[in-house]
């Protein structure tokens, strides 16, 4: 328990020490670790009550407030009636969930000195202490540390790179990275260069397409930086997980909910096909959300590692994405991308349609879509008695096997699943969107 130790007393001298170290139980600490489902503890230290320990578990949110319903009851009236929740969100199978802390107060709360701000959320990390100054501290242990010794080339001064690790793809690692101005915490994509092909790299490279774009739903860049043997990119900490650990934790999502996901989906591929950018691998793992703590939630558009600026003209031929959300199209091009390429034969921006009726299938369903053995899509399953007629008609629009015969964005926008809401769609967007997040 030395760590405690430093931890506690290397406080803020503007903050008052609300324990002393005769208070701490060593032996709670090894007790309460080894439960089972635990993905780490709050330890909560009060001059007004007896030093305990509150467990954090996947899917159950902690919350801490003046309120009698929190999980940890605050006497003290400068304490919000909800204060702050800490809540869990699972981003991969061979990780534990990542831990964040959304600050929901009016008078502040604050990690490690650093005022988070209402409405903000930061990742939590092993030792770190949250402040409801003049009324409790809570240190956060991890019950399993998940970082790593990741040699990184990145030398410079804007960010600090940390051993935490957030996820893994087949050419880069994310890290943790903090913005050593502001202490805001940031994701860092580590790409390895050896591993991606040189052509694609310079030419295609994600970060090339993700600087020229400024949309709510498309993931921000902060900064890249390059070196001999890496490539880094420096993102926006999205801290809602994705759709594919919201779909497993719902089971399935209300057709109300999905229809504002859709809307926001459409919003930023109208973005980008706007510009002859076709993003290629569109599934749930890459659409982020904000938070997901409400119904109406912003999502975010990321991975954009085979996403092409296409030349006017010209057509794609690489056989990419992800095959259970690939376009037939694609598939058809297999082993035959050189000869397509030369023939100027291929695909176009059509693939990202098919791909968003598959999205909005697995939504509404919680399964993958069964086709005929004509190739139209099956509406079988016992779940789709209880989905609108316009829903299941928009995602055989966007699954025709004939490209030709998909809807472009903006005729999908006036399907009659969005435009019979589109008032209320629009002022949603406008209120919960782009007010928040303008362009």
């Amino acid at each position: 328990m030395e760590f405690l130790s430093r931890a506690i007393l290397s406080r803020s001298e503007s903050t008052q020490i609300l324990c002393e170290m005769s208070q701490i139980d060593e032996s709670t600490l090894d007790i309460q670790q080894t439960e089972d489902g635990v993905l780490g503890r709050l330890f909560v230290f009060s001059s007004t009550s007896p030093q305990t320990a509150i467990s954090i578990r996947k899917y159950e949110d902690v919350t801490v407030g003046r309120g009698n319903t929190n999980t940890y009851q605050l006497i003290q009236s400068t304490a919000s009636y909800r204060h702050f929740r800490v809540y869990s969100v699972l981003v991969d199978d061979d990780m534990d969930p990542l831990v964040y802390c959304e600050d929901l107060s009016s008078n502040g709360t604050f990690l490690n000195h650093c005022l988070i701000g209402k409405g903000n959320v930061v990742l939590l990390s092993d030792g770190d202490i949250l402040d409801v100054r003049h009324c409790a501290s809570f240190l956060y242990q991890q019950k399993n540390i998940t970082d790593d010794d990741y040699h990184h080339e990145y030398d410079g001064d804007e960010f600090s790179i940390t051993h935490r690790l957030l996820g893994t793809g087949g050419f880069s690692r994310i890290y943790m990275a903090i913005e050593n101005k502001t202490g805001r915490q940031y994701a860092c994509k580590i790409i390895d260069k050896k591993k991606v092909s040189s052509t694609r790299f310079y030419d295609d490279h994600e970060v090339s397409i993700l600087k020229k774009l400024n949309h709510p739903n498309i993931v921000h860049v902060a900064m890249d930086y390059n070196s001999e043997n890496q490539f880094f990119i420096f993102e926006e900490l999205v801290t809602g997980g994705d759709l594919f650990s919201y779909l497993t934790k719902m089971g399935t999502v209300p057709e109300v909910t999905c229809l504002f996901i859709m809307y926001q989906m459409l919003q930023a591929l109208g973005y980008l096909h706007s510009q002859n950018i076709a993003h290629r691998d569109l599934k749930l793992e890459n659409i982020l959300i904000v938070s997901s703590n409400d119904s109406v939630f912003r999502i975010i558009l990321t991975d954009f590692g085979v996403a092409r600026c296409m030349e006017k003209g010209k057509r794609m031929s690489t056989f990419v994405g992800t095959l259970e959300y690939t376009a037939p199209e694609i598939r058809d091009l297999k082993g035959r991308s050189r000869r397509c390429k030369e023939m100027n034969m291929g695909y176009g921006k059509e693939v990202d349609i098919w791909s968003l009726g598959i999205i909005m299938y697995l939504l509404l369903s919680g399964n993958s879509p069964t086709f005929s053995s004509d190739g139209t899509i099956v509406f079988e399953d016992e779940v789709w008695k209880t989905i609108s007629r316009q829903a299941k008609d928009l995602i055989s629009s966007f699954l025709q096997k004939l490209p030709i015969q998909r809807p472009t964005v903006q005729e999908a926008e006036e399907h009659p699943w969005f435009f019979r809401h589109k008032s209320r769609l629009e002022k949603l967007y406008k209120t919960r969107i782009l007010k928040q997040y303008p362009l």
